[in-house]
């Protein structure tokens, strides 16, 4: 069983709002200890949080938006660059 197979049953098991609160304490416990699994633990946090569509700071759910971005020309032809961005609309999380 990875981690992230872990995480995602506590998710499963306590709900977002709980889940997201005990891996925050989880994660600044173990920093004291080893900074490295901490990193470790708080990617796959994050990971999961993003998979399930719910925010990894405060456990609502995230919404997307796409937009294009004007990256001048190639070969004569106008150049865009698709880009999706999810914030959370509860506080002030988001990410490209």
């Amino acid at each position: 069983m990875s981690l992230s197979d872990l995480l995602e049953l506590y998710l499963k098991a306590y709900g977002s709002h709980t889940f997201v609160e005990m891996m925050e304490h989880t994660i600044r416990d173990i920093e004291d200890v080893d900074s490295k699994s901490a990193y470790i633990l708080e990617e796959e946090f994050v990971d999961v949080c993003l998979e399930n569509e719910i925010c990894p700071s405060c456990a609502s759910e995230l919404s997307y938006r796409e937009y294009r971005e004007y990256r001048g020309e190639h070969f004569g032809t106008p150049s865009y660059e698709n880009y999706v961005v999810c914030y959370c609309g509860g506080c002030d999380f988001s990410m490209e």
